[in-house]
């Protein structure tokens, strides 16, 4: 049985993971550290593994980006993953998944990125995933990096900067969607399980140190996403978009694939409709 610990295992990536692995049967332990809750606990930037063994270290903290100052998130995202690959050669693990971002593309895209693209981030959150990234390739460790986009599912949070989490829970309630902006930028929402079984093939089956974009490379709009949400769980909600439409104004926030599905052999297993729908528990009403 191999051995796991995940960094920010009380967050959706962490969370998602268990929940897959129990309803699964994948033959391996996990321990997570958290600050609050966990096997560990503790601050991702000054934890110690003491004398635990694990044969892989995913590396999942983030922090949320309202929550905190851009010092802040620096400190959290670089401070951290420099302990966290200190702890994982003093844990002996084989392999150490560095979960990155999108993000570290940039904002200005006008198509799918791919990983062949410069980075080019203008977030303090890109910029520090990226130095994150080089950090951990320069560690001599086997590194994978997957560089995560935009998800569903449902431990995804419903009350934080995640436009899906929002409308899924206005739509609950029988809210207004409401959509400060001119509803137009393009995202793509890979399912919380599929986000699992590609983490997992890119743990048993990627190159060190090689790059996988990770998320369903299916646009859509974030007006059409509302509706979408609205529809599949039956609300009576309105969707209302507050903004006007920007003339030559790119947000394009989807991932090129064709490297992870060539190599890896995974692909989009569940349509966004569905991924909605199973992101709703029984309690709140999905069948």
């Amino acid at each position: 049985m191999r051995r796991f610990l995940i960094t920010g295992g009380t967050g959706f990536f962490g969370q998602s993971i268990r929940d897959y692995v129990l309803r699964n049967a994948y033959d391996c332990s996990i321990s997570v550290l958290s600050r609050h809750r966990g096997d560990i606990v503790g601050d991702v930037r000054t934890f110690d593994v003491g004398t635990a063994r694990f044969d892989c270290v995913i590396h999942a903290a983030t922090p949320v980006a309202e929550a905190v100052s851009e010092a802040e998130m620096r400190s959290i995202v670089v401070e951290g993953t420099a302990n966290a690959l200190r702890q994982a050669k003093k844990c002996g693990a084989e392999k150490f998944m560095m979960v990155s971002s999108g993000g570290v593309y940039g904002r200005d895209l006008v198509r799918p990125a791919s990983e062949t693209d410069v980075p080019r981030p203008v977030t303090a959150y890109g910029q520090a995933k990226l130095e994150a990234e080089a950090m951990a390739v320069a560690s001599g460790l086997h590194v994978l990096l997957p560089r995560c986009f935009a998800f569903v599912g449902r431990r995804l949070p419903r009350d934080a900067h995640f436009a899906v989490g929002n409308f899924i829970r206005d739509a609950l309630t029988g809210k207004d969607i409401v959509i400060r902006g001119d509803g137009m930028p393009m995202r793509s929402f890979l399912y919380a399980d599929d986000l699992v079984e590609w983490l997992f093939a890119i743990l048993e089956r990627g190159e060190s140190g090689r790059v996988y974009n990770v998320g369903s490379d299916e646009a859509i709009s974030i007006r059409d996403l509302a509706m979408l949400v609205r529809d599949v769980l039956g609300s009576s909600s309105e969707v209302k978009v507050l903004g006007q439409a920007v003339a030559g104004a790119a947000n394009y926030y989807v991932p090129n694939v064709d490297r992870i599905r060539a190599e890896l052999g995974v692909a989009v297993k569940t349509p966004l409709a569905e991924a909605i729908r199973l992101s709703v528990s029984r309690e709140e009403g999905a069948s």
